[in-house]
């Protein structure tokens, strides 16, 4: 039955829920009325991740990402979850600068940019983590700062923060 539900009623399932208005599975949000689509999906044994872009974008060609992963990890301490995760992205990059926006024992929130990085344009990401009993919840937003209006970052700034982790999760 885990089978049936994980191959095809579980995909069938977030395909039909996550189209419209940004109501993203795993997060309350708040106000952004465009259309969101899924671009892509990964899950494993120990989490999974949706990417969404703008209903008249794809995941190879997107302005604005919206990315919500989950992964079971355990007892784990957030900062060095966090610091981990920006030093990845840093990799070689002269111009990435981040910082902690908001930070507590249960919940990280980090912005972050570069100007032009491992053929990647000029980002930036406003990253949220979430503890949970079992693993971390995380919500991110990414903009191409270069083709896009930078209000809406302000706007999902706001959104990520306010977000509240749905029942179930």
């Amino acid at each position: 039955m885990k089978t049936l539900l994980n191959i095809i009623i579980l995909p069938i399932l977030l395909m039909n829920a996550m189209i419209v208005n940004a109501q993203f599975p795993m997060w309350d949000t708040g106000d952004d009325k465009r259309e969101w689509v899924i671009g892509n999906t990964q899950k494993t044994d120990r989490g999974y991740l949706l990417e969404f872009t703008l209903n008249n974008e794809s995941i190879s060609n997107w302005t604005e990402l919206v990315t919500q992963q989950y992964y079971q990890v355990g007892n784990v301490d957030l900062d060095v979850f966090i610091k981990l995760n920006l030093d990845n992205i840093a990799n070689g990059c002269e111009t990435f600068t981040s910082e902690i926006n908001e930070s507590s024992a249960s919940n990280i929130i980090a912005i972050w940019s570069h100007e032009g990085c491992g053929g990647f344009p000029a980002t930036r990401e406003i990253f949220r983590v979430v503890k949970l009993d079992d693993g971390v919840l995380i919500m991110r937003y990414a903009v191409y700062t270069k083709k896009t209006d930078l209000s809406f970052f302000q706007k999902w700034l706001t959104i990520i923060k306010e977000a509240h982790v749905k029942n179930g999760m």
